[in-house]
């Protein structure tokens, strides 16, 4: 690995503005997300570079520092910068895609970030790299710390930058200064009266450690590509024999743990979950950064059919917003806890180890995809972290077509799903071979 670029860039003003953060926002402060665009072509990292500065200036956010005034998280957009790096790997494209799933979690490519050091040190609240292979490829590696912002937040962050690469214009976000208070005004009255945290009892610490530590280190990576026409036909099937309508993500979460149930059914999980963006659910504009999205559990039943799994998820996402929507009552009980010093150990309820929930998280954004950098598209958007045993992420195919499910499962369903001949049973008998049968990292 040779690094040819290493530097702070910096949008070279201060917007004045500081970000009251929520309750939310604080609990998030631990958590670094990673993100990676992965690139079939080299791309021109002098004209990405280039476009940083215009588009940090509009989203100062990924600039700046966490402090604490008064007992309150915020975020201060004084132009702190963004660690940028260029890198080149003497491996070529093709055996670094190839290997990328034995390797597991390729952090190499990934943008470093420590949260610790974002808090305590005031460091970066993001970083970028950029990695370029021998023969061509490249990955555009970005990561965040979360209490920034959901992945429509970064998605925005990311179209503004392929905008500016391009020459465009770059349409201003919405950012709001105090998030709490602007929230509180335009969505009291809605959601559920009971809040879907939990706080880690102290008898409980070294029990939830062990399980999450064993969850990590138990799981192993399995990677899926369901076709369009895979997932058309999975649709119409699982909807005749609902007889309600679904959606594409319903069909497929129903399918997933149906299938799981099936090959593992020696410890079933419980629940099948998934993230609601609420912006547009309540009438808020779709351009506003920030956290706003919330986790839904669904109960499960032992051998639930997909159909049915996939009916009562579209039931609970219908009725979101009067039964399930969580944030006002999760923010009271975060600010119970900060007050009683033990903010530090609320964890929701869908990570808790003993529900075993099927917890699935949508990236595939068809224009998140679709992006262009410097001229040149996405091969793929790769999610590469390490994740505990029953969680996963759906993105977009390669080349933006079909999807790609990443899941971390115990060892025996890894080698169950490789298997298993009905997790394609959708697939047209006369479908071609997919890009998982040319790259050894799918399933």
């Amino acid at each position: 690995m040779e690094s040819a670029i290493k530097r702070v860039v910096r949008a070279e003003r201060q917007s004045g503005q500081t970000v009251q953060c929520t309750g939310l926002d604080t609990i998030f402060q631990h958590f670094a997300v990673p993100l990676v665009f992965v690139f079939k072509e080299t791309l021109n990292h002098r004209v990405l570079l280039d476009a940083l500065p215009p588009t940090l200036a509009h989203y100062p956010l990924f600039a700046g520092q966490l402090q604490e005034r008064d007992g309150k998280l915020q975020i201060n957009c004084n132009d702190r910068g963004v660690p940028v790096a260029v890198e080149y790997r003497k491996e070529t494209f093709d055996s670094w895609l190839e290997g990328l799933n034995n390797r597991y979690a390729d952090r190499t490519v990934v943008a470093p970030l420590s949260p610790r050091a974002s808090l305590r040190r005031g460091a970066a609240l993001a970083s970028v790299r950029i990695t370029h292979f021998r023969h061509g490829g490249s990955c555009l590696a970005v990561s965040w710390l979360h209490t920034l912002g959901d992945f429509r937040t970064v998605k925005a962050f990311m179209q503004a930058w392929g905008n500016a690469c391009s020459g465009h214009e770059i349409e201003a976000p919405l950012l709001v200064e105090d998030r709490p208070a602007f929230l509180e005004t335009r969505i009291r009255g809605n959601g559920r009266g009971q809040p879907t945290l939990l706080r880690v009892r102290t008898g409980d610490i070294v029990h939830f450690a062990g399980s999450m530590l064993r969850d990590l280190l138990g799981a192993q990576a399995v990677m899926c590509h369901f076709t369009d026409d895979e997932l058309r036909n999975m649709r119409a099937a699982l909807q005749e024999q609902a007889g309600v309508r679904l959606s594409t993500n319903d069909a497929l979460w129903g399918h997933l743990a149906a299938i799981l149930d099936k090959i593992y059914p020696k410890t079933r999980t419980r629940y099948v979950g998934t993230v609601i963006n609420w912006r547009q659910r309540l009438g808020l504009a779709s351009g506003l950064l920030g956290n706003l999205t919330s986790n839904l559990l669904v109960p499960r039943r032992p051998d639930q059919t997909a159909c049915s799994i996939a009916s009562e998820l579209r039931q609970s996402i219908d009725t979101f917003t009067e039964q399930q929507f969580d944030y006002l009552c999760n923010e009271r009980f975060i600010a119970e806890q900060q007050r009683l010093k033990r903010a530090h150990m609320v964890l929701h309820e869908v990570h808790d180890p003993r529900r075993r929930a099927l917890y699935l998280n949508s990236w595939q954004d068809a224009e998140m995809s679709d992006l262009e950098f410097a001229g040149v598209r996405p091969y793929v958007l790769a999610f590469v972290a390490r994740a505990p045993r029953w969680t996963g992420v759906v993105t977009r195919g390669f080349e933006n077509k079909g999807v790609i499910v990443r899941m971390s499962v115990p060892r025996d369903a890894a080698i169950g799903l490789r298997s298993e001949p009905m997790l394609h049973c959708y697939r047209s008998d006369d479908e071609p071979p997919t890009n998982g049968e040319r790259v050894r990292w799918l399933v």
